[in-house]
């Protein structure tokens, strides 16, 4: 049987410590994901835990260059890239890169930026103002790292059309850049 149960830390400590929990999934931060492993592995229970990883994607040479870099546009940058399994990186065979950079541009370019409320959204804003001036400080830490792409993002961030009027509403970051190092 599975069964998700919805609670704090405490709800969390019981269910890894009681004899009949055979397995216990964990999806968060690397602190109390590390905590989680080891309070299960100490009773022998199995254990997963997904715990903010670099989510790579690979693109060899051979690769079906467009469909790497659409669903790799997807990937990384669907729900403003908030996602634990969004494509944080992207690792590219050094004689398909131009190519392929090229190809990730334009699929990025193409996504819409709308309002979250807009079922055809897939770009939407950050989820608060923190994680907006954290993914800023990241893309400012990047000199030298980046190319300004229209409408590109690094860390999911995007700009909101100033016709729409969202940026006043929402968590846009202004930035429009991807980071592309050969």
């Amino acid at each position: 049987m599975f069964q998700v149960i919805v609670g704090g830390a405490e709800t969390a400590g019981q269910l890894i410590d009681h004899p009949d929990v055979a397995a216990v999934s964990f999806t968060g931060s690397s602190e109390v994901g590390r905590q989680t492993s080891r309070r299960a592995a100490d009773r022998g229970c199995r254990v997963q835990a997904e715990m903010g990883g670099q989510n790579p994607s690979i693109v060899l040479a051979d690769a079906d260059l467009d469909r790497a870099a659409t669903a790799i546009a997807y990937a990384s940058m669907v729900y403003a890239g908030q996602k634990c399994t969004a494509t944080s990186r992207v690792i590219v065979e050094r004689s398909v890169y131009p190519q392929f950079r090229d190809r990730l541009a334009a699929a990025v370019e193409a996504l819409r930026v709308l309002d979250p409320a807009d079922e055809k959204t897939l770009v939407g804003p950050v989820i608060d103002l923190d994680s907006r001036a954290s993914a800023l400080a990241a893309v400012a830490e990047s000199a030298g790292q980046a190319i300004s792409i229209a409408n590109a993002v690094r860390y999911g961030l995007v700009s909101a059309p100033r016709e729409q009027g969202l940026a006043a509403r929402s968590f846009y970051a202004e930035s429009r850049t991807v980071l592309i190092v050969p």
